[in-house]
């Protein structure tokens, strides 16, 4: 490792703490789910921005979350229909009925 990159590593080994504390709380999970799906204003986007370099949970729970893609049901309908759930609960075996 060049002398400069040595450095350069040691001053962030030492003040990593030091800017932690000033940057406050990690992220919410909200904070971080609305940071992954771009729903944050430009200010709080830049306060996550900020936990990303220095907050080594914040990153690693940003890479987990963007590691799975995003499953949704359509919004225009249910997963199950009305009639799928009367239908089954009709059919389904209540306790003490022999299988």
């Amino acid at each position: 490792m060049s002398d400069k990159r040595a450095a350069l590593s040691e001053l962030v080994r030492e003040l990593g703490p030091e800017i932690r504390r000033k940057l406050g709380p990690s992220p919410s999970p909200d904070e971080i789910d609305a940071y992954v799906n771009g729903t944050l204003s430009e200010e709080q986007a830049e306060n996550v921005r900020d936990h990303l370099t220095w907050d080594t949970e914040t990153r690693e729970t940003i890479l987990d979350l963007m590691m799975f893609p995003i499953i949704a049901p359509p919004r225009d309908e249910p997963l199950v229909s009305d009639e799928e759930i009367l239908r089954d609960g009709e059919t389904a075996p209540r306790s003490g009925d022999s299988p």
